[in-house]
């Protein structure tokens, strides 16, 4: 079972992408934020295995979705990233952080159940190793 963070500063989305993620049977817990400091606060506190992370939130917020992984990936390197975003250009800058995958909107179900059941699958044989995963442990390519 894991833990997981959501960012996403849309509420539907945000609503709907938690309910989805709720339902897979490898989920434990859904934490959601629609701030990016909440969400580093929120993942010092929780330690989620996975962060689903809106790139590009609203323009009130300080960070955008990389800059909140980055800081997330200085403290928890053992955390997978999935990205959630309608721009593909950002898909560079956020290889600092190595990158599971990514969601583009709109969200797909099918989607966001085969990347949380993979990542389930890879916590939970890391767990059961007690191995910390290397850099390229991150992406599935």
């Amino acid at each position: 079972m894991v833990n997981i963070l959501l960012l996403e500063d849309e509420y539907y989305t945000r609503r709907f992408l938690k309910k989805l993620v709720s339902e897979n049977n490898f989920v434990n817990r859904v934490i959601d934020t629609p701030c990016g400091k909440e969400a580093i606060n929120l993942a010092k506190k929780h330690n989620p295995s996975i962060a689903l992370l809106d790139i590009e939130l609203a323009p009130e917020e300080e960070l955008n979705g990389i800059q909140v992984a980055k800081t997330i990936y200085g403290f928890n390197p053992e955390t997978y990233f999935v990205f959630i975003t309608g721009y593909a250009q950002y898909a560079i800058e956020s290889f600092a952080v190595h990158p599971y995958d990514y969601i583009l909107k709109p969200v797909k179900k099918d989607k966001v159940d085969e990347i949380i059941s993979s990542l389930a699958g890879k916590v939970k044989k890391r767990m059961m190793l007690g191995a910390v995963p290397k850099k390229n442990d991150q992406g599935q390519k």
